[in-house]
C-alpha cells in the first residue's frame, strides 16, 4: 500500500484518497485493524482499485467504496450495513450471504454478480446495473430499485416486498418471487414471467396487464391497478379482493363474482351492467353513477361507500347496507323497506327524508341486531320507528332536541357511554313544559353494564312523574338527564 496515499487519521474517520490505488486483501486487514473499537468509525475507499480480492466474511459495516473496482471480489457473508458502493464496479462479484442492510448501489455495475442470499433491505440501488445477476433468494425488502437494469436475471424466490422498481428496465422469469407491495410502475410487463410469483398488494398503477405475463388466476389481492390497461380481460379467475381499479376501463373486462373490498371509483362501465350476483361487500363505489348508467347493484352492499353515489329510489330496498357509507348521496324519497343500515352512515338531512321499515332493520350506531330485537319486543311488536335525533348528528344543544323531539309521540331513546348500552321509552310526548309529564307505559332498560348484569327492563315506580319536559335539557326521565342520546319516534 502506498503510505503517500494516506490522510491524516481522523479520531472516528480514516480515508485512503489516492485515486487508482491498488489494494490488496491484506491492506484491507490492516485498514480495519488500525481502527479504533466503535461501530460508527468507517473507512473511506475512494476510486481504489480492489479487483479480485477476497474479503469474505469481514465486518465492514458503514465503509465507503465510491467508484471502486471491486470487479471479481470476493464479499461471501461479508457484513457490510450501511456500507456505500456509489458508482463502484462489482461485475462478477461475489456477494452470497452478505448483510448489505442499507447499503448503497447508486450508479454500481453488478453485471452478473452473485447475489443469491443477500440481505439488501432497506437498501439504495438505484440506477445499478444488475443484468445477468443471480437474485436466488436475495431479499429486497424496502430496497430502492427505480430506473435499474435487470435484464435476464436469475430470479427465484427473490423477495421484493415494499421494494420500489419504478421504470426499472426488468426481463426474464421470476419463479416463486414475492412482489408483495412491490411499487412496479413504468415497467414493462410483457418482459417478465410473473406466472408464479406473489403478487398480493403489488402496485401497478397505469400499467399495461393486457400484456402481462401474470397467469390465468392471478392472485391480486389488495393490488392497486388504478388508470391500468384491462381491456377486453378476462380475469373471472383473478382473485381481485381488495384491489382498487379505480379510473379503469371495465366496459369489456369479465370480472370474478368476489369483490369484495374493492375500489371502483370513477371506473367505466357498460350501461346496464349488472353486479347481481358479485359479492361487493365493503367495495369502494363512491361517485358511481348507478342512476344513469342503470347498473344493478347486489343485494349485499355491507361496509360499502356508496358517498356521492346517483342511485334510483329503489337501489337499497330490501338489501343489506349495515356498515356503508351513504354519506353525501342523493336518497331523498328513498324507500328502504327491508333494507338493513346497522350502523350505517348518513347525513344529518337524511333522516328528515328516510322512512325505515321495519324497525328492526334500523340498528343505528349503538344497538346489536339481537339487543333491537330485543328492545322492539317490549315496546310492542309491529311498531314503525323512525329516526328523530342523535347527538351525534345533530350536537347536543336541548334547543335542537326540542325542536325535533317534542309533540312527536311515542318515542325510544337509546344511549351509549363507553361498552354500557342502556335508555328508555315513553309513550307519551316530550314537550317544553318545564312540568313532569304523566306516562304509565314508560320504563327504562339496561342492555349491558359495568356490573356485567344481563338486560334488564325498569317499569315506571310512580307514573305521574315518569318524565320531564325541561327546555333545558334533552330527555328526562324522572329527575334525570340524557345529554347524547339517539331517539326514535
Amino acid at each position: 500500500m502506498n503510505e503517500a496515499a494516506w490522510l491524516e487519521l481522523l479520531p472516528l474517520h480514516q480515508s485512503l484518497k489516492g485515486y487508482d490505488t491498488r489494494l490488496t486483501a491484506a491492506d484491507v486487514l490492516q485498514l480495519k485493524s488500525a481502527m479504533r473499537c466503535g461501530e460508527d468509525q468507517f473507512v473511506a475507499l475512494m476510486s481504489a482499485d480492489l479487483h479480485g480480492i477476497d474479503v469474505h466474511g469481514l465486518e465492514l459495516n458503514n465503509w465507503i467504496f465510491n467508484r471502486c473496482n471491486l470487479k471479481d471480489v470476493l464479499l461471501r457473508k461479508a457484513r457490510l450495513k450501511t456500507a456505500n458502493f456509489d458508482n463502484s464496479i462489482l461485475t462478477n462479484a461475489s456477494l452470497i450471504g452478505a448483510d448489505l442492510t442499507g447499503a448503497k448501489f447508486r450508479n454500481a455495475d453488478l453485471r452478473c454478480a452473485d447475489l443469491s442470499l443477500a440481505d439488501f433491505t432497506g437498501a439504495d440501488l438505484s440506477g445499478a446495473n444488475l443484468s445477468g445477476a443471480n437474485l436466488t433468494g436475495t431479499n429486497f425488502t424496502n430496497a430502492i430499485l427505480t430506473g435499474c437494469e435487470m435484464r435476464d436475471c436469475t430470479c427465484v424466490s427473490t423477495n421484493f416486498t415494499s421494494a420500489n422498481l419504478t421504470n426499472a428496465l426488468f426481463t426474464g422469469r421470476c419463479s416463486e418471487c414475492i412482489f408483495t407491495k412491490t411499487k412496479m410502475l413504468g415497467i414493462d410487463l410483457s418482459m417478465i414471467d410473473l406466472k408464479t410469483c406473489t403478487l398480493t398488494g403489488i402496485d401497478l398503477t397505469g400499467s399495461d396487464l393486457t400484456v402481462a405475463q401474470l397467469g390465468d388466476a392471478a392472485d391480486l389481492t389488495d393490488a392497486v391497478l388504478a388508470d391500468a390497461k384491462v381491456a377486453n380481460m378476462d380475469l373471472r379467475h383473478f382473485k381481485l379482493d381488495g384491489a382498487d381499479l379505480s379510473r379503469c376501463d371495465l366496459r369489456l373486462v369479465r370480472l370474478p363474482f368476489s369483490l369484495q373490498r374493492v375500489t371502483l371509483v370513477d371506473v367505466q362501465l357498460r350501461p346496464g351492467t349488472d353486479f347481481m350476483e358479485f359479492d361487493l361487500t365493503g367495495a369502494d363505489l363512491s361517485g358511481l353513477d348507478v342512476r344513469g348508467k342503470h347498473i344493478k347493484l347486489p343485494r349485499k352492499l355491507a361496509g360499502c361507500k356508496l358517498s356521492q353515489c346517483v342511485l334510483p329510489a329503489d337501489a337499497l330496498a330490501r338489501r343489506d347496507v349495515s356498515c356503508a357509507d351513504l354519506r353525501g348521496a342523493d336518497i331523498a324519497g328513498f324507500s328502504l323497506k327491508g333494507t338493513d343500515v346497522h350502523e350505517a352512515k348518513f347525513d344529518a338531512s337524511h333522516y328528515d327524508h328516510l322512512n325505515f321499515k321495519p324497525a328492526l332493520n334500523f340498528i343505528g350506531h349503538i344497538l346489536t341486531l339481537s339487543q333491537a330485537q330485543l328492545v322492539l319486543s317490549w315496546i310492542g311488536a309491529g311498531r314503525t320507528l323512525q329516526p328523530l335525533y342523535s347527538s351525534d348528528l345533530h350536537g347536543d344543544e336541548a334547543k335542537v332536541f326540542h325542536e325535533r323531539c317534542d309533540h312527536k309521540g311515542a318515542t325510544l331513546t337509546v344511549i351509549r357511554v363507553g361498552n354500557c348500552v342502556f335508555g328508555g321509552y315513553a309513550s307519551s310526548a316530550f314537550n317544553s313544559s318545564g312540568s313532569f309529564i304523566g306516562d304509565s307505559r314508560a320504563f327504562l332498560f339496561s342492555l349491558t353494564n359495568p356490573a356485567g348484569v344481563g338486560p334488564q327492563r325498569l317499569n315506571v315506580s310512580s307514573w305521574s312523574s315518569a318524565l320531564f319536559g325541561d327546555s333545558g335539557s334533552g330527555p328526562r326521565f324522572g329527575s334525570s338527564l340524557c345529554k347524547r342520546s339517539i331517539l326514535f319516534v
